[in-house]
């Protein structure tokens, strides 16, 4: 679809998957107020996202904006849309917002109701919920079962890095069971091609799952969504992305983890 080749500057292992750094530094710089969340994109490969495909003309949504990851192409776009349903986390952007521009715009409430926009957005970025694998009730569970007692500090740590926000608003997409969530994402993608100009773009940041020891092909439901939604696949990269609390403890007790996150691209028909 582009000239560009993709993060250039970023080293690949052999199965081609880019390394990005960690950017917990980096994030801590930028966002010095930040509050804890369990799902935030690696910096490094939003900005490796954002230099691929937008021009200083863009305008960028983001409609599940999280800790608000986007607003770091403010400087290089025409303007940022961010929504966010959890009015914690929408509170957090609001409060970083002067360090980034003017040119960003802070909706809350529920994508699904605030969607779909005028067709004036450029390209949409962002990640739907991992199923939910995230929700505080489940890492309990899990606990239980797998953590000896010399394993407490990282789970405590991952436990209170947002997770109780994470999902706490009733009609926040990761508490619906997932017949109903997929349904719920399927209204979602309709109305962000709808929100796209012409030949505009969804990027999707996503990673499959391990149910039972079998694999959730998690990223090729979500690819056949959006094609469904109308939109056509452009490109597909993969990051390594073990994790830095949860996946490294999940494997340290032999339990299978996903190691690779995928970025997804799709385009709108002119």
């Amino acid at each position: 679809m582009s000239s560009k080749l993709f993060a250039p500057g970023y080293p690949r292992n052999s199965d081609g998957w880019i390394l990005f750094p960690r950017d917990t530094e980096y994030r801590g710089q930028l966002f010095p107020n930040l509050v804890k969340h369990p799902a935030k994109n690696n910096l490094y490969m939003m900005e490796a996202i954002i230099d691929y495909i937008t021009t200083p003309e863009s305008i960028l949504l983001d409609p599940m904006a999280g800790t608000g990851s986007l607003m770091i192409a403010a400087s290089k776009v025409k303007r940022v849309i961010l929504i966010e349903l959890e009015k914690v986390f929408a509170d957090n952007i609001r409060q970083h917002k002067p360090l980034f521009g003017e040119n960003i715009t802070i909706l809350e409430g529920d994508c699904r109701k605030v969607l779909p926009l005028a067709p004036i957005v450029n390209t949409i970025i962002f990640s739907p919920p991992y199923g939910q694998t995230l929700l505080r009730g489940n890492l309990d569970e899990l606990e239980a079962d797998t953590a000896p007692p010399d394993n407490y500090r990282s789970w405590d740590r991952w436990k209170t890095a947002g997770v109780a926000d994470y999902a706490a608003h009733p009609d926040n997409i990761s508490r619906l069971a997932e017949f109903w969530q997929w349904i719920a994402l399927e209204d979602v993608y309709t109305k962000c091609a709808a929100s796209l100009v012409p030949g505009g773009h969804l990027v999707l940041i996503t990673k499959d799952h391990y149910k039972a020891d079998e694999r959730v092909q998690w990223a090729l439901m979500h690819h056949r969504r959006c094609i469904k939604a109308g939109l056509v696949p452009t490109d597909w990269f993969k990051r390594e992305a073990i994790g830095s609390y949860f996946g490294r403890f999940l494997l340290s007790k032999g339990i299978k983890q996903a190691t690779d996150e995928d970025i997804m691209i799709f385009r709108k028909p002119s």
